[in-house]
């Protein structure tokens, strides 16, 4: 009877408490995959890039998955929680999957995997640099907001073309990177170009969105 008692205090105890993550980070040349609680305030979940506490400095980090215990040895008390988010839904649910399969594949773990698959400059960032990376230059797509009759009848357009034009208007009136809009719509470089020429798109080079910064 105490020990049903026992049982069931603890988990009652585990249910209130904050759910762990596993978090992938950039030190120097090497890559870890460490443990953190959840924000209790801000939670977290895998695809989610976050700052995280290591080595009495913030870095940011891919959540890679939930996890319901702490590892092996590890007490659940011990474990630091994350910081912050930096960008919510960085990786979408289909891109983990695909990762996960790659690694079942190759016979490769997942955490070399997910070393090779992502860009470089996601992770290795810090927090309080004096100096912090500065986004790189990319082109920025969105509809031209009063094409004349006269552009609209320079180009017929084809049912691929037509098909770039509804993906990036799924994305809003105010456009969306054209490195996005080729990886939604699977279609190269060339159909943006033939509708910009056409007088149907603008292209603008801008720099990348920096990740947030840390909150106090």
């Amino acid at each position: 009877m105490l020990d049903n008692s026992l049982r069931l205090c603890n988990s009652l105890l585990a249910s209130d408490s904050p759910s762990l993550l596993d978090v992938l980070v950039e030190i120097g040349q090497g890559t870890l995959l460490l443990t953190y609680a959840n924000n209790p305030t801000e939670s977290a979940e895998p695809g989610d890039l976050v700052w995280v506490p290591v080595r009495q400095r913030l870095h940011a980090g891919l959540v890679t998955a939930e996890r319901p215990e702490p590892p092996a040895g590890m007490p659940r008390e011990q474990l630091q929680t994350v910081k912050n988010l930096i960008l919510k839904g960085a990786f979408s649910r289909v891109w983990h999957q695909m990762i996960g399969w790659c690694a079942e594949q190759t016979h490769t773990s997942l955490l070399q995997v997910l070393r090779t698959a992502l860009p470089p400059g996601v992770l290795g960032q810090r927090a309080g640099n004096h100096n912090p990376r500065k986004g790189r230059r990319q082109l920025w797509v969105q509809r031209q907001p009063h094409p004349s009759a006269r552009q609209s009848a320079r180009l017929d357009v084809t049912e691929r073309q037509q098909h770039l034009l509804q993906c990036l208007d799924r994305h809003g009136p105010r456009g969306c990177w054209l490195k996005d809009l080729l990886q939604d719509s699977g279609c190269s470089r060339g159909p943006v170009d033939n509708l910009a020429r056409a007088g149907l798109l603008t292209l603008e080079s801008r720099h990348d969105q920096a990740p947030a910064r840390p909150q106090p």
